[in-house]
């Protein structure tokens, strides 16, 4: 028997069942983000999406990537991991040995950061820069693709801890935007 994947909710909206709620990740660094403002896909312009990428060290992060393949192998899903790229002299993009993972929301995700020892809620106008060094907290919910009738995860982000940044961002990172900005 296969499992209900699409449930209707109260307004009629699709739902998809959580797997697991509350999962922390070990203390990963940022490599791309979209927390501050939004991305906008084209076959859905109305619905924000908000995002955060994070490399995730095979060796360092190990228990963590057999936990997430396991429950990928156990819901019969893609992998939710891939390869992290970076070009060579010639341009050519190579495979770096990390992977990245994503983690994305349709709602803004709470921010905090450690301050002596203790979380503490954080505003931003800035997304976080290259290198910053963060857990998140998220949900992980089974999917199936309506185009192909496949299984997938999706990794939602319901917190981000801040635990350091790059030095670059000490300097500016609270300033408001200017065209000239370093990241």
């Amino acid at each position: 028997m296969q499992p209900e994947t699409f449930k209707k909710s109260v307004h009629g909206r699709s739902q998809t069942p959580i797997l697991i709620s509350g999962w922390r990740t070990p203390r990963m660094k940022v490599i791309f983000s979209n927390i501050v403002k939004p991305f906008y896909y084209p076959n859905s312009p109305q619905m924000a999406r908000y995002s955060l990428t994070v490399v995730v060290d095979p060796v360092c992060h190990k228990e963590f990537m057999d936990k997430v393949k396991k429950m990928e192998k156990t819901e019969n899903c893609a992998t939710q991991f891939r390869d992290e790229m970076k070009k060579d002299e010639s341009g050519t993009p190579q495979p770096t040995g990390n992977s990245l993972l994503k983690f994305q929301t349709k709602e803004g995700i709470p921010i905090f950061k450690m301050v002596n020892g203790q979380p503490v809620p954080y505003e931003t106008i800035k997304e976080l820069p290259r290198d910053t060094e963060v857990d998140v907290t998220f949900e992980v919910a089974r999917y199936t693709s309506k185009q192909t009738g496949q299984n997938g995860l999706s990794c939602r982000a319901m917190q981000i801890l801040i635990h350091g940044m790059p030095e670059i961002a000490y300097k500016s990172y609270d300033e408001p935007e200017s065209e000239s900005a370093p990241f």
